[in-house]
């Protein structure tokens, strides 16, 4: 008899606790969306391009955490400083982009090339090693330069607000 008393009290807990869980997974959800709404508020976006920006930024994430687990398993490239400072950028160019997903069209080069092609170096630098050291060296060239573009224009930003202010 205590069993079954003692059964009742362990299922009726288990509701409990997964009622629990389920709303607040609901409220969290909720909050989500609300956030992307006032997002997509902000920033004067379609759906569309919401979209459109979830994606590419999803990409984005994908390659700079894909391109991080490359140079943990290689003990040569996290003592590579132009790679590690390139990775560094390339974090900044995409916090950059979600403050300001206007700029996505300006850094189409970074993310549609520049950021694979360096995922897609190192993805090879196992196979071919030292080999690859020149194309490397051109790839931190590139992701220094969308740096650089990015770095341009945050200053003509200023000198703007500079001169709007005046």
């Amino acid at each position: 008899m205590y069993y079954f008393y003692f059964t009742i009290i362990v299922l009726a807990l288990i509701l409990i606790l997964s009622t629990t869980q389920i709303l607040k997974l609901n409220h969290l959800k909720a909050e989500q969306r609300s956030a992307v709404r006032d997002f997509q508020k902000l920033h004067k976006m379609s759906d569309s391009e919401l979209l459109l920006f979830k994606n590419e930024m999803t990409a984005a994430k994908g390659h700079i955490v894909a391109i991080e687990e490359i140079i943990q398993k290689q003990p040569k490239l996290k003592q590579d400083e132009e790679l590690l400072t390139a990775v560094e950028k390339a974090k900044k160019i995409f916090k950059q982009l979600m403050a300001d997903p206007r700029d996505l069209t300006h850094f189409d080069n970074f993310l549609y090339r520049n950021l694979p092609t360096l995922q897609l170096l190192l993805e090879k630098y196992n196979e071919n090693g030292d080999k690859l050291n020149e194309v490397l060296a051109l790839s931190y060239q590139n992701i220094d330069l969308d740096f650089q573009k990015l770095q341009s224009e945050e200053q003509e930003k200023i000198e703007e607000a500079e001169a709007f202010i005046k």
